[in-house]
């Protein structure tokens, strides 16, 4: 099985302002991806994962991840729109040194962004898992 950095996200505007809604995007993505979730942070414009998948099975969970979310977003604000306006994009993880540069990558997503000092700091990510 191959090992993949799957993301995407909003040009504008946020995806997952409140911890209600983090916590339900989690959720979903848990539901959707099963074990093949190996590393996840959710941002407020944009959610990255790294699944261990095919290539069109973790575009295929990421959709479903995304759809599923923007079904409930919709009927909780009772408006349509559509959050996740960028293309799913999917990175190869093939080896042991890329796997490790994009798991880092991941999780210091919320420190580039000034979110937190370290990634295990911020509380949407697996880095605490770690």
């Amino acid at each position: 099985m191959d090992v993949y950095h799957v993301t995407s996200g909003a040009p504008v505007g946020a995806i997952a302002r409140t911890n209600e809604q983090k916590a339900m995007l989690l959720r979903i993505l848990v539901a959707c991806a099963g074990a093949s979730l190996l590393a996840w942070c959710i941002m407020p414009t944009h959610l990255h994962v790294i699944l261990e998948a095919a290539a069109e099975a973790a575009r295929e969970i990421m959709k479903r991840t995304l759809a599923s979310y923007t079904r409930w977003y919709n009927a909780n604000r009772k408006e349509e729109h559509r959050l996740f306006r960028e293309a799913i994009e999917v990175y190869p993880c093939h080896d042991e040194g890329i796997f490790f540069t994009k798991l880092v990558y991941v999780h210091d997503n919320p420190v580039r962004a000034g979110m937190a000092a370290l990634g295990i700091e911020y509380f949407w990510s697996s880095a605490r898992e770690l």
